[in-house]
């Protein structure tokens, strides 16, 4: 009985902190000519939890590492399938990106800043 109510209270904490690590499920990109509508040939990036596709690979997410002094950021394993259909390992990097509708995304060597095309939510009353 123990073991298994110990057992719940970490499945329950480790999946906390798992949707804790990822931005908002959604697609980004990297340009926009205007509100909600992407640049012709912007790069773009799908998330949802535990996927994210992106430069012609998805990849399912696990083992979110927060890195140290940055609070926000993480990096995470994954399994990424290709447009061809071959599967590679990858760490990927997740952060917050310079306003509240973007992320930065590193995979492969691919660094991007990307935007939901969306104009930034109201800030909330204090």
């Amino acid at each position: 009985m123990v073991r298994r109510l110990l057992f719940s209270v970490l499945t329950t904490t480790l999946a906390a902190g798992v949707a804790e690590a990822f931005p908002l499920d959604g697609t980004y990109y990297s340009d926009c000519v205007g509100e909600g509508i992407p640049a012709e040939g912007a790069l773009e990036a799908r998330l949802a939890f535990p996927e994210v596709c992106f430069d012609g690979a998805c990849c399912e997410l696990s083992n979110p590492t927060r890195l140290r002094g940055l609070p926000d950021q993480f990096l995470y394993d994954g399994v990424c399938t290709d447009e061809g259909g071959d599967v590679s390992d990858a760490r990927i990097f997740f952060g917050g990106g310079p306003d509240a509708t973007s992320i930065v995304i590193v995979l492969r060597g691919l660094a991007a800043t990307l935007t939901t095309c969306l104009p930034e939510p109201p800030l909330e009353d204090a």
